[in-house]
């Protein structure tokens, strides 16, 4: 009897640990494909089941969120010193939450070649893992700048291969073109026309380019890089438009009629 007992309670221990917690993780990217110093942002889903709520935190060594980049090399992609996360990530019983994680912020991702994404979460020193996303970092094309030396930026077209079609982003660096300050998503893009840049003596810049043979749009930014506003144009195939400095009013655009805007 004393030998069943304490087979029974033998049983019962190993069975208890081969119990986990039913929890899920998946993750996205919104493209296989960045342009070199872009914003990638991996959203991270956590679905929880487990019978309790579930706290992360920095400094929790039970419960953690565990980012990594490697290239296909297996080279692991340093760390920044920037936290994964600003405050407390709480997921109650039941339910699914998610968080985005801008790689490129979180990570040293500055060359242009392919890497891989992996992640996993620790709840209370069990591992969940999720499935690995490839991506891959690209330079672009590269159509034309503006250098403004006084105030020390360089802005630079750029076009980009994605999805179903091609995108137009303008990147804002120093004038060594050694940092990179912000890249912005411009609008899509008909490659078959270049598109234009322009800057006024006080330093706004102006962009124009085709998103199709009858629309073309405007975006305007501040001396330093910052978005004011888009405006979008229409267009008759085969009548090139044109974008002027027009005196203390800005930019002109020549062959379009405007027709909305926004920003």
């Amino acid at each position: 009897m004393r030998l069943l007992t304490a087979s029974w309670i033998l049983g019962l221990a190993l069975c208890s640990g081969m119990v986990r917690a039913d929890i899920t993780v998946t993750s996205s990217l919104p493209y296989p494909t960045f342009l070199q110093y872009e914003r990638i942002p991996l959203t991270l889903k956590v679905t929880n089941n487990s019978g309790r709520e579930i706290v992360f935190t920095e400094e929790d060594a039970d419960n953690q969120i565990v980012l990594r980049v490697r290239d296909m090399n297996n080279r692991i992609i340093p760390r920044t010193n920037l936290p994964l996360l600003l405050e407390k990530w709480v997921i109650p019983d039941g339910e699914t939450s998610e968080q985005v994680f801008d790689l490129v912020q979180l990570f040293q991702v500055r060359s242009a070649r392919s890497f891989q994404g992996l992640q996993h979460v620790v709840v209370d020193g069990d591992t969940y893992k999720g499935p690995g996303l490839t991506f891959d970092v690209v330079r672009g094309t590269e159509f034309d700048e503006i250098k403004r030396k006084r105030q020390d930026r360089v802005f630079t077209l750029i076009g980009l291969s994605r999805g179903q079609g091609d995108e137009l982003m303008m990147r804002v660096t120093n004038k060594e073109k050694s940092i990179t300050l912000a890249t912005y998503f411009l609008e899509r893009h008909l490659r078959f026309y270049p598109p234009h840049i322009k800057a006024t003596k006080d330093g706004q810049i102006g962009t124009l380019h085709y998103l199709s043979p009858q629309q073309a749009v405007m975006c305007l930014f501040e001396k330093d890089g910052t978005p004011i506003r888009r405006e979008y144009y229409q267009v008759s195939p085969g009548v090139p438009v044109r974008l002027h400095v027009n005196g203390e009013e800005g930019f002109m655009v020549e062959g379009g009629t405007k027709v909305g805007g926004e920003g």
